[in-house]
């Protein structure tokens, strides 16, 4: 499928594209809210600021994939294979991510509050600066992970295996100061009004 058949499946309402080919399309700043992205194959797609809130990408793989700065609020991306990709100020927000392949992967200043990622495999992932709190990363592969002030206030972290000297360059409790205050300050712009930090 090339854009122009995408935008033009789009514009005439369409919402639902399991299964099908999408890899490497330019989708970047697209409305896909609510959109059935299960089992499709999204590698190497840019989708760089699209508005993914509430999408369903289980299965689907997303490998080399560009979502930074995407809002994926509220997306069920269960069982999905997500090494390689881009998430840098993303909004997760409350997303499901459980069972998920998310290897060497840049979540780099991403929103993850309360997002869930039980038994994900994040070895070697990027998470500087990402906001985690009250996520749910039990079960979870953190083998060589980058937590650099990240927020793990509220996380739960029963039965992953962490080193304590990667944890202690984590943050536990305020939003860190130092970093990139400007990508962390764009990976929260989505969050819900309720969200205090």
């Amino acid at each position: 499928m090339t854009r122009e058949e995408f935008l033009g499946w789009r514009v005439q309402g369409r919402r639902g594209w399991e299964g099908e080919d999408l890899s490497g399309l330019d989708l970047s700043g697209l409305d896909l809210a609510g959109c059935n992205l299960t089992g499709a194959d999204l590698s190497g797609t840019m989708l760089r600021g699209a508005r993914l809130i509430r999408a369903v990408l289980s299965r689907a793989t997303l490998t080399r994939a560009d979502l930074s700065e995407a809002d994926l609020s509220f997306s069920r991306i269960v069982g999905a294979e997500l090494s390689g990709s881009l998430f840098e100020a993303a909004s997760l927000y409350e997303a499901i991510l459980s069972r998920s392949r998310i290897v060497g992967a840049n979540l780099s200043f991403s929103n993850l509050t309360r997002a869930t990622l039980r038994r994900t495999d994040l070895t070697e992932s990027d998470l500087t600066g990402a906001v985690l709190i009250g996520g749910d990363l039990s079960g979870a592969t953190l083998t060589r992970v980058r937590l650099a002030g990240a927020i793990l206030s509220r996380t739960n972290l029963e039965g992953t295996h962490l080193d304590p000297k990667i944890l202690k360059t984590a943050r536990t409790g305020r939003r860190p100061v130092g970093g990139s205050p400007s990508r962390l300050s764009r990976a929260l712009r989505t969050a819900p009004a309720s969200f205090t930090g």
